[in-house]
């Protein structure tokens, strides 16, 4: 007898569809995200103690408010179903990215995380080198730095490499 693929990525993304059992209200500008503390907390260490901390009154209280990022929607898909989704109306999925990888080194998800730093690679260009290494400096992200090939960089960004040589100077 054949045993199916796990499915459990689909049953916990419906149950975030769903709302059912939700205990806990996350509102992130104007929009209402309803989740479960059980799932927040057995996903992020940085969760269990925001749901479950001293000022929360235990897992049976009624919805609570939380204020974080806007990139909030794609990081509660991550928590529920271990994918990196875009939401369906993203205007640059590079700026995203480099948000959703701020949020995830904050909330304790590592392989969210990884996920982030490893797009990000297909990201590197004229405009977002400068940022994207100084995230990954920042987020410790050194599998992001190390994928950086200089004699390529040199080559075929000579504009970024001389800002980057020029930022390392001493300011006169």
């Amino acid at each position: 007898m054949a045993v199916p693929p796990s499915d459990m990525q689909q049953n916990f993304s419906s149950l975030l569809q769903s709302r059912e059992g939700t205990d806990v209200v996350f509102r992130v500008r104007g929009a209402t995200f309803a989740a479960h503390r059980c799932v927040l907390a057995a996903r992020s260490s940085v969760f269990r103690s925001l749901v479950f901390g001293p000022k929360k009154e235990g897992p049976s209280s009624t919805a609570s408010d939380v204020q974080i990022e806007e990139v909030f929607e794609a990081m509660l898909g991550f928590i529920y179903g271990d994918l990196l989704t875009m939401p369906s109306v993203v205007k640059d999925e590079g700026v995203l990215v480099q948000h959703l990888l701020v949020a995830a080194d904050r909330y304790d998800l590592r392989r969210l995380k990884l996920m982030c730093a490893n797009k990000l690679c297909a990201h590197i260009g004229m405009d977002t080198a400068k940022t994207i290494l100084a995230l990954a400096e920042k987020h410790g992200c050194d599998g992001l730095q190390n994928s950086w090939d200089f004699d390529h960089l040199c080559r075929s960004c000579p504009s970024v490499m001389k800002c980057i040589v020029l930022a390392m100077l001493p300011a006169k």
